[in-house]
């Protein structure tokens, strides 16, 4: 049975190249400068300190996961979503890049039930001789920073659909997004809820970059909804 080929109308033209390139570091380096950003109001707010202590202690193993399982992930996705929109047609693709997120959402869960569940134990471990206080206070921002994973799991897969499909600008916009999100919503509620607002921030964060590019996604005729392995 003969191969589909791509649609040339969804590749970009040689002459877009150089445009789209500048244009999609531009949107990463603005991403780098809203992550530098938080760190600068969480600096300028909470100072040094036992709760900024806390939230160092407790993000090491929640960020470590994520780079970890998600680092990767972009890179090893891309060619084989473009052989299924090359080859395979639209609707192939979008049926299993469905499973994928399932796939990934569903095994970022265990993790997540799993970092939650050792929460209390982890600052013990990373930082012995903090005090109880602050052990105290790191267990909690571990057990919301958890969360995370979860929801960047499926922006993961879906940020790798959008490459490619060659719909590079809003792949690039998902860490600006996260970060402006969890900006926002450590700057509203960190005179309520403390540093751990941050935490707080960057599970609203994931949220919102996760149905980001689900709509962005949809857009074009590959909506994608997870999927069970097995799932039609």
């Amino acid at each position: 049975m003969p191969k589909r080929r791509r649609d040339p109308s969804h590749s970009p033209g040689d002459g877009s190249l150089p445009r789209s390139s500048g244009a999609v570091s531009a949107l990463a380096a603005l991403g780098v400068l809203s992550g530098f950003a938080i760190d600068v109001t969480l600096a300028a707010v909470f100072g040094a300190g036992f709760e900024t202590d806390a939230y160092f202690i407790a993000a090491t193993i929640p960020f470590a996961v994520m780079s970890l399982l998600l680092g990767s992930a972009n890179r090893s996705l891309v060619p084989l979503m473009s052989m299924w929109i090359g080859e395979d047609g639209r609707e192939v693709a979008r049926t299993r890049t469905g499973r994928v997120l399932g796939t990934a959402v569903g095994l970022a869960a265990v993790v997540a039930a799993l970092g939650i569940a050792l929460a209390p134990l982890l600052p013990r471990i990373i930082a012995p001789a903090s005090s109880p206080e602050t052990k105290a206070l790191a267990a909690t921002i571990t057990a919301i920073l958890f969360v995370a994973p979860v929801f960047r799991a499926g922006s993961e897969v879906l940020r790798a659909l959008l490459n490619a499909d060659f719909r590079f600008y809003s792949a690039a916009l998902m860490p600006l997004v996260g970060n402006l999100m969890a900006l926002g919503v450590f700057i509203w509620l960190s005179g309520r809820f403390g540093i751990a607002a941050l935490a707080v921030g960057y599970v609203v964060g994931g949220l919102g970059q996760l149905a980001f590019l689900m709509a962005v996604s949809a857009r074009p005729g590959l909506a994608v909804k997870p999927r069970g392995v097995a799932g039609r």
